[in-house]
């Protein structure tokens, strides 16, 4: 789920956007922009590990090998990639 949305969400159905103080309409902006950063992060880490992982099954190492170099087990690998 995507951080930016669920806070544009919550800041349009709170009393936060009733609020007219420039100092919390400014605090919702840095908000937003910290919560768009990191949806970026998460999206690109997540095709990193995609593509590292498809790089490696086609050298022929096994999942548990892949899941291993990154420091998760073959079932917690396996949900990150799904």
């Amino acid at each position: 789920m995507r951080i930016a949305s669920c806070l544009g969400t919550w800041c349009h159905d709170s009393h936060w956007s009733r609020c007219r103080s420039s100092t919390v309409r400014a605090f919702i902006g840095r908000l937003r922009a910290v919560a768009q950063v990191t949806d970026h992060v998460r999206e690109s880490e997540a095709l990193v590990t995609e593509r590292v992982a498809a790089a490696a099954r086609a050298n022929g190492r096994v999942w548990n090998r892949i899941a291993t170099v990154f420091g998760v087990s073959r079932q917690g690998f396996a949900s990150k990639i799904v």
